[in-house]
């Protein structure tokens, strides 16, 4: 059919908003908009295949669970603006050590999972650990305040049926690092 220039012109251009919509709304369902880290629906969906995935090419696979120390009372005593961005500032920790090499989430509040694929379980302890100091020596300066928080980490590389096995293990060994006076890795 014969077609005008100004009608193919629209619907290129119209389709081409269709996608940027697209993108956004998978931005919206996939990322945490504050840290920019995948949100917990994306961790799940994606970790089971990655578990999946594992289980098949007999694969190591390990979880962590971390959990920033005392949030509540960051946010009770500086402001909610403040503990944003100590989660910001520990989401780029979480990124600068891992993002290459884990699948990172932000499954709720102040709480982060991180699945390792082929990782040794003291591979995993080791690279925990170093962001554990890492996170224990950032500095976070807001209007001349500096805002200094640790983390606990619960790590598992137990054989389980199920991801949320695995995830309720590494919750488990969370907070028993919370028990044990917090800012350490426990693994089990």
């Amino acid at each position: 059919k014969p077609y005008t220039y100004e009608e193919l012109f629209c619907r290129i251009h119209q389709n081409l908003i269709m996608l940027d919509q697209m993108d956004a709304i998978l931005q919206i369902a996939y990322f945490d908009y504050l840290t920019g880290l995948h949100n917990r629906r994306f961790f799940f969906e994606n970790g089971e295949h990655v578990f999946d995935q594992a289980k098949q090419n007999q694969e190591t696979l390990a979880i962590a669970a971390l959990d920033i120390d005392h949030f509540k009372k960051i946010n009770d005593s500086f402001g909610h603006d403040v503990g944003d961005q100590v989660l910001k500032e520990v989401a780029k920790m979480l990124k600068l050590h891992f993002e290459d090499s884990a699948l990172l989430g932000r499954i709720g509040g102040e709480e982060f999972a991180m699945l390792f694929q082929s990782f040794t379980l003291d591979d995993a302890q080791s690279a925990l650990e170093s962001l554990r100091q890492a996170v224990e020596n950032m500095e976070v300066s807001i209007n001349n305040q500096v805002i200094k928080t640790t983390i606990s980490i619960g790590l598992t590389g137990i054989e389980a049926n199920t991801l949320g096995e695995m995830v309720k293990q590494a919750d488990h060994n969370l907070y028993q690092a919370k028990a044990q006076g917090r800012n350490c890795v426990v693994v089990g």
